[in-house]
């Protein structure tokens, strides 16, 4: 069940609705301007070119990126076709605008750039000529499990011995496992920080390294590495030092909002990158979720859930993590987030295609798992590299369960369906159990919240509505807002009056068969367990 809302005076934007806006604030300027927001992501960059004055979308360009799997648990990328990819779409969407202004130079009417980033993916590369030292190691390589492993047996199999610094367990899913990795089995890596030239890295500092010639990254993607710590807002000595990660092979942490340089070279030449933050925090905001407990969850190549907590840290009990959402002004705390990581979920279909060959595109995915009512009783952990949120067990791995002669392959992308609903059902509960907070609503984005047979699952799961706004790609919003912020071109209160045309997915299912669903569901779970 699901019904459409809609809101009365307002004025139309391009995808999504600005309410109450009683000071016309985005209709003051009459100068043409426009902000670019790019989207670094795990299988794709996309640049999106927005208009200041209205947020019309004006241009757009997307780009695949290819993933490399060398060995079982191993994800990697090229950190120069990052850096291509990249300025391949800033280079489409701006001959779009050339086009559209043939006697305005880009510098003139381009008035500033965001970026957000995949997270969490380890970049390390040589200071002294730029060339990376290695590949991307992506935040779904789970190579360091055994480090892992030998790390929380020191700590007397406490994984969260961190966890009050950096709001985050021992996990190979951060970027400290990943450098740590690095400098213990790469020989051109342990010279570089010898040598002093060594620069690690998320993405997000690589991209500006290649576009500004600044080593520099934003708060939000430094609180994912296990190095920040949340209190200081710094590098923290004594895990640089565990880790045997020197701080001046770590870049410089800005906020949100501020001037991370101008762009070096290409048409784009001297225009300033005025915004920067991790993809799903990007995406909280492009959602809204600027008031404490408002939630969202992108569906994309994983799950991620992340809900607002306000200015003041909160740990988690239940598996949840703690990390840094939002710092738009200096002089202001950072906004805080308990967020709920799922590894696999778009990539999940990727994997019936390329792997299974059961599928050959995403609508068939899509067409196969609403042909039945049901999985027929088949249960779908995708733990292709441990389960994630709120398990953190790096000893999970894949399963189908309760195969029958009746099972098809409908039956499988409809068990993978309803695994992606079941998990984001499992990072809610942890929410309700951690805090005061009640989840009233949850707003979601990403490819896969398109697909209405998941949303109707996972409203009747969590037993709260689904708010899918129009604006589906939420996360380059954030990016091209948290720039605009520091130029001054749109503010909070903005922000906050945003309101899309919404489709609400309402709940339906009673409570005794949702409760036999998730208690099958967590049988499946324990199964899948102590495999590696």
């Amino acid at each position: 069940m699901f019904s459409i809302r809609f809101n009365s005076k307002i004025c139309q934007l391009s995808h999504f609705k600005i309410i109450n806006s009683t000071s016309n604030y985005c209709f003051k300027r009459t100068k043409v301007e426009y902000v670019i927001g790019v989207d670094q992501g795990t299988s794709s960059t996309r640049a999106i070119v927005f208009d200041s004055k209205t947020a019309k979308i004006i241009a757009s360009a997307k780009v695949p990126l290819q993933n490399f799997t060398p060995k079982p648990g191993w994800v990697e990328q090229n950190p120069k076709e990052i850096v291509s990819s990249v300025k391949q779409v800033l280079n489409e969407v701006s001959k779009v605008i050339e086009q559209k202004h043939p006697k305005d130079s880009l510098n003139k009417i381009i008035s500033c750039i965001g970026i957000t980033n995949q997270r969490e993916t380890t970049v390390v590369w040589d200071k002294s000529n730029g060339e990376p030292l290695y590949n991307a190691i992506v935040w779904q390589d789970n190579r360091t499990a055994n480090l892992c492993d030998q790390i929380i047996s020191q700590f007397n199999q406490n994984r969260n011995y961190f966890a009050n610094k950096t709001g985050l367990p021992i996990n190979s899913y951060f970027s400290a496992l990943k450098m740590k990795w690095l400098i213990d089995n790469e020989s051109k890596v342990k010279n570089a920080i010898i040598q002093g030239n060594c620069a690690f890295s998320t993405v997000d500092t690589w991209l500006m390294w290649n576009l500004t010639n600044q080593f520099v990254t934003d708060i939000t993607n430094a609180s994912r590495t296990l190095l920040f710590n949340l209190q200081t807002l710094k590098w923290d000595n004594e895990i640089c030092d565990f880790f045997q990660i020197p701080q001046q092979s770590l870049p410089q942490i800005k906020i949100n909002s501020t001037n991370f340089g101008v762009i070096s070279d290409g048409l784009l030449k001297g225009i300033p990158i005025t915004g920067c933050i991790g993809d799903q925090q990007a995406a909280l905001i492009g959602q809204s979720c600027l008031n404490q407990g408002q939630s969202k969850n992108t569906y994309g190549t994983g799950c991620f859930l992340l809900c607002n907590i306000g200015n003041s840290i909160s740990f988690s009990k239940s598996g949840m993590l703690t990390t840094v959402a939002y710092q738009l002004n200096e002089n202001e705390k950072p906004n805080y987030a308990f967020e709920g990581s799922v590894a696999v979920a778009g990539s999940g279909v990727n994997w019936l295609k390329n792997n299974l060959g059961i599928i050959e595109n995403e609508n068939d995915f899509e067409k196969l798992a609403s042909s039945v009512n049901d999985s027929a009783g088949v249960c779908f952990i995708p733990a292709f590299s441990g389960l994630y949120a709120p398990h953190w067990r790096e000893d999970a791995r894949g399963l189908i369960i309760g195969l029958s002669h009746h099972t098809n392959k409908a039956h499988i992308c409809r068990a993978l369906l309803d695994a992606i609903a079941y998990q984001t059902t499992e990072i809610v509960e942890c929410i309700h159990n951690d805090s005061n907070i009640k989840l009233t609503e949850l707003r979601v984005d990403g490819g896969m919240a398109n697909n209405d047979k998941l949303m109707q699952f996972q409203t009747d799961l969590l037993n709260i509505p689904i708010i899918r706004s129009q604006n589906i790609e939420a996360t380059v919003l954030g990016a091209a807002f948290v720039a605009g912020f520091t130029k001054g071109l749109w503010n909070t209160e903005i922000l906050n009056q945003i309101n899309q045309n919404q489709l609400i997915f309402e709940p339906k299912l009673d409570q005794q068969t949702r409760k036999i669903k998730l208690d099958i569901w967590k049988s499946a779970i324990k199964r899948s367990l102590n495999w590696v």
